[in-house]
């Protein structure tokens, strides 16, 4: 298992920013006449309720949203279990692949590295999962350490009976332990 952080302002909701954006702004202006001596606007109250109401409305909103889309937890974390890979987020599954899909299949056919950077002295990888079929992305993976990129490469050598889970080499068509069809 791997995760990668996400939050508010790296992975967050358009609409929420949006809403944050639009309220901080109205905060700011509305608070001008405050900051400074409001003798020089006539009509001081109003403007500053006029202002930084809507401001602080759409900020509160826009923090909702956020919260309501992550939950207060912040990772997206990945699986790689005898018979799929999955993909969570804020602890729901939001995809999954199948393992039996790279059966027998080279890693060139359906791992990509798409690219890697350093992340406080650590080398960190993103990755695409391709249908090795129609070469389609199954699924994006970031912030990837070697260990897991490495993990993932074995997809294909090894299927597991979904009967007694005993691991097989993909040349096999029946379990070597059970004799269930793989």
């Amino acid at each position: 298992m791997w995760s990668r952080k996400s939050g508010p302002f790296l992975g967050g909701t358009p609409l929420g920013r949006i809403f944050l954006g639009v309220g901080a702004l109205f905060v700011m202006v509305g608070s001008y006449p405050l900051i400074n001596s409001c003798s020089s606007f006539a009509y001081c109250n109003w403007f500053t309720a006029v202002s930084a109401g809507p401001g602080l409305l759409f900020a509160g909103i826009g923090g909702l949203i956020i919260w309501e889309n992550y939950g207060g937890r912040s990772s997206i974390d990945y699986y790689l279990t005898n018979y799929r890979l999955v993909e969570t987020k804020a602890g729901r599954v939001v995809g999954q692949v199948p393992r039996k899909l790279f059966k027998g299949e080279p890693t060139a056919r359906f791992l990509a590295q798409d690219s890697s950077y350093d992340q406080g002295g650590t080398a960190v990888y993103n990755v695409s999962v391709h249908d090795p079929e129609s070469g389609d992305v199954l699924m994006r993976l970031n912030d990837m350490p070697r260990e897991s990129v490495e993990s993932l490469a074995t997809l294909g050598g090894v299927v597991y009976c979904e009967q007694c889970g005993r691991g097989n080499t993909p040349s096999q068509r029946t379990c070597q332990s059970c004799g269930a069809t793989l």
